[in-house]
Parts: structure tokens; sequence; C-alpha cells
């Protein structure tokens, strides 16, 4: 017999939602697209952060996953009311 085999039973790796997405990403999680996006950022409904190098005009904007879905949980209960 050889060490390396067993007769566990596989295990899955554990898969974690992301804390922030790029605004492309938006689209396919949430049905959000980049313009309404921004507008949503622009607003203060949800939060973002601007990763670019010291000195750069130009970055890659995240948002955060958990103000978009409180954003979303907010827009529920209001229809709800």
């Amino acid at each position: 017999m050889h060490d390396r085999y067993t007769t566990e039973p596989a295990r899955a790796a554990a898969v974690t939602a992301p804390e922030f997405i790029e605004v492309p990403t938006m689209k396919p999680m949430f049905s959000i697209g980049r313009t309404a996006a921004f507008a949503l950022i622009k607003a203060r409904k949800i939060r973002s952060v601007n990763l670019r190098r010291e000195g750069k005009t130009k970055g890659r904007r995240l948002i955060e996953v958990a103000s978009v879905r409180e954003y979303l949980h907010r827009l529920m209960m209001e229809e709800a009311a």
C-alpha cells in the first residue's frame, strides 16, 4: 500500500465571496451596469475605493460588495413599506 492513497472522500475547497469587486463585475453579480454603478458611488449609496499608484491619475475602482447588498436590502425594505 502507498501512503499517498486514501479512501477518504474528496473535500471541496471553501469558496468565499469577494469583499471587493471591479465595476464590470457589478453587471453579472447584481445587474447593475457601469453608468448606474458610478452614479451610486457619486450619490454615496455604495462604497468604493480607487487603487492607484502614487502620482498617477488613473487607477482601478473597487466596490465594496457589502455596501451593494446593504443598498439593495434598503430598496427592498422601502418597496415593502
